[in-house]
């Protein structure tokens, strides 16, 4: 996945689970254990801008998440996408 692709498929996940980038950035468990990240930080790893690969990793985990959750949707847009 490129920076673009995830920046846009975090933003998709967020809308499909009815999340706004405050509250999810708010719940994000950190390695040392404290919670909640600042929105901008969720921005930067996922555009690409800031190496934070736990938080990355929890990206991921959550486009996964909606896609698994949500097929139909990913399905429609990928045969748009072809169409």
């Amino acid at each position: 996945m490129t920076e673009s692709n995830i920046h846009k498929d975090l933003t998709v996940a967020l809308g499909l689970f009815k999340l706004t980038l405050k509250e999810y950035a708010s719940t994000r468990t950190k390695p040392d254990g404290s919670v909640g990240v600042s929105p901008s930080m969720v921005i930067h790893c996922a555009q690409g801008r800031e190496e934070t690969a736990w938080l990355r990793s929890n990206i991921e985990t959550l486009i996964s998440k909606a896609r698994e959750t949500f097929p139909d949707f990913y399905e429609f847009h990928e045969r748009k996408a072809v169409s």
